[in-house]
């Protein structure tokens, strides 16, 4: 009976941990000056639109691998588009001369932040649980941290 009851608490415990809400973050280069953007901002650096950061660096945009379902869920909160629908707007955009490139897409959380912390205008996205803060830094969003009741890359 003991047996059982660990077993069953155990499976709690999982179960609990894997249906938590996973936080987006956004992270920057550790040298990069900003330590806060609004959400408006961040769409305007996905969209191509902001190109530098204040002190005059260009920003190189980072994304995960396509399938990789963050990047619908970032889009959709920050952008309002699906990873499609962006993906068409970049093509549209690079026809026009208005872009040169897309965010560069990488594997998964370890190359985003290695890619990030050797470009100093490197910008990009990450589950908070994954984040390596001896490479990259989180920045704030709308002054809002993960754990913060009004943070807006917030899962429900």
């Amino acid at each position: 009976m003991k047996k059982l009851f660990v077993s069953a608490v155990l499976l709690l415990i999982t179960f609990s941990a894997a249906n938590e809400p996973e936080n987006i973050v956004v992270v920057v280069n550790k040298s990069n000056p900003v330590s806060n953007i609004s959400v408006r901002n961040l769409r305007r650096i996905y969209l191509c639109t902001k190109k530098k950061w204040k002190d005059g660096t260009s920003i190189l945009l980072t994304a995960h691998q396509e399938g990789n379902p963050i990047n619908d869920r970032f889009y959709n909160r920050v952008i309002g588009f699906d990873r499609k629908r962006l993906d068409g707007y970049y093509s549209s955009e690079r026809m026009k001369g208005r872009i040169i490139a897309k965010p560069i897409a990488l594997k998964g959380e370890e190359f985003i932040q290695d890619y990030i912390s050797r470009k100093a205008g490197a910008v990009g996205f990450v589950e908070h649980t994954a984040v390596d803060t001896s490479r990259v830094r989180v920045i704030k969003v709308n002054n809002a941290l993960p754990g913060d009741k009004d943070y807006p890359l917030k899962e429900f």
